[in-house]
């Protein structure tokens, strides 16, 4: 699968190589979004 020149690895080595940080990654950006979304809604008065 290619777009604009850049072509889609699919080395699954490095596919398994990278799935930790990509785990990690994936954590932290969900932290953060539900932080948010509490703070977004406790200021909108949704939550007590």
């Amino acid at each position: 699968l290619t777009f604009a020149g850049v072509g889609l690895s699919t080395d699954f080595k490095r596919m398994k190589a990278g799935m930790r940080p990509f785990l990690v990654g994936f954590g932290v950006e969900t932290i953060v979004s539900i932080v948010t979304f509490t703070l977004v809604y406790y200021v909108i008065g949704l939550v007590p």
